[in-house]
């Protein structure tokens, strides 16, 4: 949720203020490249993966089987 509303907030900036800022504002333009950064580093649906993987083989050791 927080990685999808970050996207969103730089694709409605960008399209509102256009280049300009990333080019003549330096606290915009760091922000900007932070935020960026951040939802590059986020892997939702792979930790998702994992985390019911984990879960699987937990339900498989407790119970000995398969479920």
């Amino acid at each position: 949720v927080v990685a999808a509303a970050c996207a969103n907030v730089l694709r409605s900036t960008r399209e509102a203020l256009g280049a300009g800022p990333l080019a003549s504002d330096a606290g915009y333009s760091r922000a900007s490249e932070d935020l960026a950064a951040y939802i590059h580093q986020h892997h939702g649906d792979r930790d998702l993966a994992e985390l019911g993987t984990g879960a699987a083989h937990h339900v498989e050791d407790v119970h000995g089987r398969t479920t």
